[in-house]
């Protein structure tokens, strides 16, 4: 089942219902909810433990999607900072300590996850920090009489 957020008509519904008294778990099968829904919308939404109103919490719940994280943090200049220090060999753990000593917050495991969604896109930048050139005798070769 998917997440839907409370429509505008349902904050308005929930207001009426509260000032008749009607219980969480009942005002949540009039919407075909999940009592804990209802019941954190109400707390969210009533300050002090005051009156719930239906237009302020749906202009907080406005705000909120509008200041949400963003969904990739590395875009714009700082993709093509990424592009450019994988290009130059270094590994993500790198980028990512400078960064970190940059005063920019990306772990090594964001970085891993865009060079993943980029290699779906068919642009491979892991070859970047993957060299073809390096035979596989001189890498690990303990691992290699293994198998």
């Amino acid at each position: 089942m998917s997440y839907q957020r409370l429509t505008h008509e349902e904050r308005f519904q929930i207001q009426a219902l509260l000032v008749r008294k009607t219980s969480v778990r009942d005002i949540a099968q009039v919407l075909k909810r999940h009592p804990s829904t209802i019941s954190r919308e109400i707390r969210r939404n009533r300050p002090g433990g005051r009156f719930y109103r239906a237009t302020k919490a749906a202009l907080r719940a406005k705000s909120l999607r509008i200041n949400q994280h963003p969904k990739y943090k590395i875009s714009g200049s700082l993709e093509k900072d990424l592009i450019a220090f994988l290009k130059l060999g270094w590994s993500p753990e790198q980028i990512s300590g400078h960064w970190k000593r940059n005063k920019i917050a990306i772990t090594h495991e964001t970085i891993y996850q865009y060079i993943y969604r980029k290699t779906k896109k068919k642009v491979k930048l892991f070859t970047y920090f993957c060299p073809e050139n390096e035979k596989d005798d001189e890498l690990t070769p303990h691992i290699k009489s293994t198998f």
